[in-house]
């Protein structure tokens, strides 16, 4: 079962590490890491992985969750 990633956001602030946890728990999807990544992104404060994630779509979603891992190990 998918929790759409902006329904948790509303409610409490986000790490990698808990959208990673969500992710490999199957409650979110990879395009919910891009999204993350994207709202990041959109904060002005990002890394360089984040930009990674951002620009990779879903041919590369090993890629996606290799960088988004991580990113929640740092």
């Amino acid at each position: 079962m998918n929790i759409p990633l902006s329904f948790s956001m509303k409610r409490a602030p986000l790490t990698w590490g808990d959208v990673v946890w969500a992710y490999h728990k199957n409650i979110l999807s990879w395009k919910d890491l891009v999204s993350f990544a994207d709202f990041r992104l959109s904060s002005g404060y990002f890394k360089d992985k984040e930009m990674e994630i951002s620009l990779l779509g879903k041919e590369r979603i090993a890629d996606i969750s290799a960088a988004a891992d991580s990113l929640a190990e740092e």
